[in-house]
């Protein structure tokens, strides 16, 4: 049985625009003066198909997995780990990334600037330090470092700012030390391509396989085990670096997950626990996915085989006809999906590994955990794979935060309203009981820690490339450049797929005027009454 989407619907009238100045809510005191520690997991491009999600409707689990039964035991393997989090604190299912790209996203989150003020705004930007930048983002201070000036020691590795290397880790400023590489404890054995994926000399970018070696054996989980072994032995030590943590000085601890970033390599474990035979994916799944593109202006695809869907596509036809297998193309997609769940359960083990050591530790009661995936990821839907543009499936990215200290979360309750990474710095100084640095955009989201369904009337603001676009209640506005005739409006909890745009429908001219002012105030850095 399906659960209700719990989703607030504030009103947009223009009118109460003023209520929105209103004061934002009060630090109450803590009655522990410890500071609390911080253990920061980032994951790439993990969709929102946690199997705590999987029930929402429009969640793509729902599309590939009809069945309930067989849905409630994909929701067993795929993130049962991420689940326990979310479990112990608040699962933020409509939580949207500042751009859907890697870079741009977490350039905002660490930095604190929105993607359409330090111009970092696509992968081929560079690092924001670089000599190039404008002097005001090339002085940031990051979210760690802020921390790491107000007492706390700060320890990273793996993928966080966007590469997992010195060079733009930002290791001198960001962190009181920085691991590039921790080894893996086991090896990660033999690498095998797929044989339903494109062959590297079509340049295809969807690329899926298998390594023969343990989830141990991965560098992920060299990562997480680096930072668990911090937490339960109190010291580590990779080359010549360090790291030693105790009760007497408050932590940041940052993990960054790779997988299920591309290329979809998983080992043959966590493959195969995804039967091809239980996606329930056809020839009409794909045509509902082109024909998606019919109502919306620059986007429709070329033909069938236009993308790297249409490379996985048009592969799978050539394999199929050469084994005589019908519908080769269905086979290659299906595999294709099977590889990034495989991807996203490999992630899963390795949050496995960091919670399960924070829970030996003698700081689980005083450690806040966040866990956040840098944007969504389309597997067919608008007939795309891969991120970009400002759709949900992009836009739409993991969030989870758990605060152990009494009184300070409503355990386990989902949270559906829009929310945004962006938040994340106010947010993390808030709870630290950190004054908010005047640069940093985004507003401070603990309340819905407290009050999950509490009133909200701030949007959740996504950027990519001329688009923009907002989530506000049951709304989703999106518009590009100033061409009026690409603007698109979902009314999302009637479609949560944002198959239907609205926006050429009469009825709707006052709800867009209304929502485009939102919009602006967004882009303006207007922080609504915080």
């Amino acid at each position: 049985m399906k659960t209700p989407l719990r989703i607030l619907f504030p009103s947009l009238c223009l009118a109460v625009l003023p209520f929105l100045a209103a004061p934002c809510h009060g630090n109450e005191p803590d009655p522990d003066d410890r500071p609390p520690n911080i253990l920061f997991i980032a994951i790439d491009d993990l969709k929102p198909i946690l199997g705590s999600m999987a029930e929402d409707p429009g969640n793509f689990l729902n599309r590939i997995y009809p069945d309930p039964g067989t849905r409630n035991a994909i929701k067993e393997i795929l993130t049962p780990n991420i689940d326990r989090l979310g479990s112990q604190g608040i699962n933020f299912h409509r939580a949207y990334c500042p751009s859907s790209v890697c870079r741009p996203s977490r350039t905002a989150l660490l930095t604190g600037y929105r993607p359409h003020v330090s111009g970092v705004t696509s992968n081929s930007d560079g690092y924001f330090r670089l000599p190039d930048k404008p002097q005001f983002l090339r002085e940031v201070v990051t979210l760690p470092q802020y921390f790491k000036e107000h007492g706390y020691v700060t320890y990273g590795t793996g993928k966080l700012f966007h590469t997992g290397g010195d060079d733009e880790a930002d290791p001198e400023l960001s962190w009181t030390t920085w691991f590039n590489k921790a080894p893996a404890p086991e090896d990660i054995g033999k690498r095998s391509r797929n044989e339903w994926a494109p062959p590297r000399d079509r340049h295809a970018k969807m690329i899926f396989g298998t390594d023969s070696g343990p989830v141990e054996g991965q560098p992920d989980y060299g990562n997480a085990d680096l930072i668990a072994r911090l937490l339960t032995e109190g010291q580590v030590n990779v080359g010549n670096r360090s790291a030693r943590i105790s009760p007497d000085q408050p932590f940041f601890l940052g993990c960054g997950i790779f997988r299920p970033h591309l290329p979809h390599f998983a080992p043959q474990e966590l493959v195969d626990l995804f039967d091809i035979d239980d996606i329930q994916v056809n020839r009409e799944t794909l045509d509902t996915f082109f024909n998606d593109m019919d109502d919306v202006e620059g986007w429709r695809p070329k033909s069938r085989f236009d993308g790297p869907l249409g490379d996985v596509l048009e592969w799978g036809l050539e394999l199929g006809k050469k084994r005589g297998l019908e519908e080769g193309d269905i086979r290659a997609y299906k595999e294709a999906l099977r590889h990034y769940l495989a991807c996203s359960a490999l992630a899963d083990r390795c949050v496995e590994r960091l919670l399960d050591a924070l829970a030996e530790s003698p700081y689980a009661d005083n450690t806040i955990v966040v866990l956040w995936s840098d944007h969504g990821w389309y597997l067919g839907e608008k007939y795309l794979f891969l991120k970009t543009r400002i759709w949900d499936e992009a836009s739409n990215c993991v969030l989870v935060i758990h605060d152990p200290r009494p009184g300070r979360e409503a355990a386990g309750s989902p949270c559906y309203i829009p929310v945004n990474l962006q938040d994340l710095y106010p947010t993390l100084a808030s709870l630290a009981g950190l004054k908010r640095p005047d640069h940093v955009a985004g507003v401070d989201i603990s309340p819905l820690l407290k009050d999950p369904a509490t009133e909200w009337p701030v949007p959740a603001l996504t950027t990519w490339g001329d688009g923009e676009a907002i989530r506000f209640g049951e709304w989703a506005y999106l518009r590009y450049g100033q061409d009026p005739n690409r603007v698109e409006l979902y009314n999302v909890r009637e479609d949560p797929d944002e198959m239907t745009n609205l926006a050429r429908q009469p009825e709707y001219k006052d709800r867009l005027a209304e929502l485009d002012a939102l919009l602006n105030c967004a882009l303006q850095g207007d922080r609504f009454g915080q």
